[in-house]
């Protein structure tokens, strides 16, 4: 996305085809609002923007956030109480039968079991090829482009090497060589493939439990962010559990907020607020919840990607919002944008729009049958036989 975003920058007006002619990047405006663009390029920077935000809009952020998670959290509850039961019914989780007759029997074959070890046994072989993860492809020709003369307008040629009568035929001098997107192409490929299977130890096995939980419960996730604390790009499977999106959303490009439900150990939590992640709490969290006593046990935020206008200026811009579910406390506010996807109007310098950073990417079993957002697995099919 930053990189479709820089290369329409560099291309003339009328070329622009996927944004209206007066809607450029902040790069080629001409006199953008600069309050409101210092305002933007600070947050994006910052480690941690609710440090300066003020306690009525931290109280205000967290509420709305645990509101509209809970609204989401309602609207896909029976979608949700199908996947525990598929997710038992892998699991062979026998409950106490009381049809047809009190403790009739209830023997359970492992079929969906069965029919995910099958599924994740093919599919990873063939997404898990060797080292060659990535393949880059070459959109458009690779036939190269010779030099030209700027006398004559023609190629420039050079003596090639001497045939078999030993004479030299004429040959183009290359500005760019035949194949080099190809090279190019499988240069991005061979440096991404290492970036995963290398650089990212957690890949490998996390594709792996993803392929034998997809079959199952229809819907998994992969998030794909930079982590400041590593140095490095991580990959990490979300299960739908605890990827909470209203039932009747349309896509993750679309959809107005997304909650990650994320445990975090007493000494995780700890080490976050003295880095500078998280800002100390007003209130202490105290014991979490469920925890019987535990003094150690985890406690569960909502990491939600969403939007807030935070300057005011009545269009609302891409965040990423973390709150302490027990207490709705805010502990974290971070850009979801990078500068390439500022976009100004040219004629008025205000904001047209700010494309987000997306983190998420939805893998599907099969589509829903009645049109929901989560998609149906070998779970919630096979269930009722």
């Amino acid at each position: 996305m930053a990189f479709n975003a820089l290369a329409a920058a560099q291309m003339p007006p009328g070329e622009m085809s996927d944004q209206p002619a007066n809607v450029v990047p902040m790069q080629r405006t001409q006199g953008p609002d600069q309050e409101q663009v210092q305002k933007l390029l600070g947050w994006m920077k910052s480690d941690n923007i609710a440090a300066d935000l003020d306690d009525e809009t931290l109280n205000k952020m967290g509420e709305l956030v645990k509101r509209e998670f809970d609204i989401d959290e309602n609207s896909r509850s029976e979608w949700k109480t199908k996947t525990e039961q598929a997710m038992d019914l892998a699991m062979q989780n026998a409950k106490e039968k009381q049809f047809p007759w009190p403790k009739a029997a209830n023997v359970i074959y492992p079929m969906v079991t069965t029919a995910s070890t099958q599924f994740a046994a093919r599919a990873y072989p063939a997404i898990v090829n060797g080292r060659s993860i990535v393949k880059g492809v070459v959109i458009g020709e690779d036939q190269g482009t010779p030099q030209i003369d700027p006398q004559t307008g023609q190629p420039v040629m050079q003596p090639g090497p001497p045939g078999p009568d030993g004479q030299s035929m004429p040959v183009p001098v290359w500005q760019t060589p035949p194949g080099a997107k190809r090279i190019k192409a499988d240069q991005i490929g061979e440096h991404m493939s290492w970036q995963l299977l290398d650089e990212q130890p957690e890949w490998e096995p996390e594709t792996d439990q993803l392929l034998h939980l997809l079959p199952i419960v229809g819907c998994v996730f992969r998030k794909t962010y930079f982590d400041p604390g590593k140095g490095r790009n991580c990959s990490l499977m979300v299960s739908p559990m605890n990827f909470v999106v209203n039932y009747h959303a349309k896509s993750l490009e679309t959809v107005p907020r997304t909650t990650e439900i994320i445990p975090y150990y007493p000494l995780e939590i700890e080490g976050m607020q003295r880095s500078g992640m998280f800002i100390e709490p007003k209130v202490p969290y105290g014991e979490a919840e469920n925890a019987d006593g535990d003094k150690d046990a985890p406690h569960e935020f909502l990491e939600q990607h969403r939007y807030w206008d935070l300057d005011e200026d009545g269009y609302a811009e891409p965040y990423i919002i973390t709150i302490h579910k027990q207490s709705s406390q805010v502990v974290r506010v971070v850009a979801r944008y990078d500068a390439e996807g500022i976009h100004f109007n040219k004629n008025t310098h205000k904001i047209a729009k700010i494309d987000p950073v997306f983190y998420y990417t939805k893998y599907d079993f099969i589509p829903n049958p009645d049109g929901g957002f989560y998609a149906v697995g070998f779970g919630q099919l096979l269930r009722p036989i």
